[in-house]
């Protein structure tokens, strides 16, 4: 069983900001904001965090921070390009 099916098996599809908080020991307020810069995805409509990106977070997480914190960068240099790591 992989991470993934054993975390959509405990906590389903969709989390809380509460329950994401606790699965990946940040703040709910963190987990906010790690929804609005991308390194989790919304589901519900924007009520609750997909478990998928939670499990992907927890993975690999510093390619994930990097991957924000590189993007913020270019943003603010107005870097305006498509890129992939």
């Amino acid at each position: 069983m992989t991470r993934l099916d054993d975390m959509l098996e405990r906590y389903g599809e969709a989390a809380t900001y509460t329950k994401a908080a606790r699965i990946i020991g940040r703040s709910a307020q963190t987990v906010k904001h790690m929804l609005e810069d991308g390194r989790l995805k919304y589901a519900c409509e924007g009520t609750m965090v997909d478990v998928r990106s939670i499990a992907e977070y927890i993975e690999r997480p510093k390619e994930i921070d990097f991957e924000v914190r590189l993007a913020r960068r270019r943003e603010k240099a107005g870097v305006e390009c498509e890129w992939h790591v």
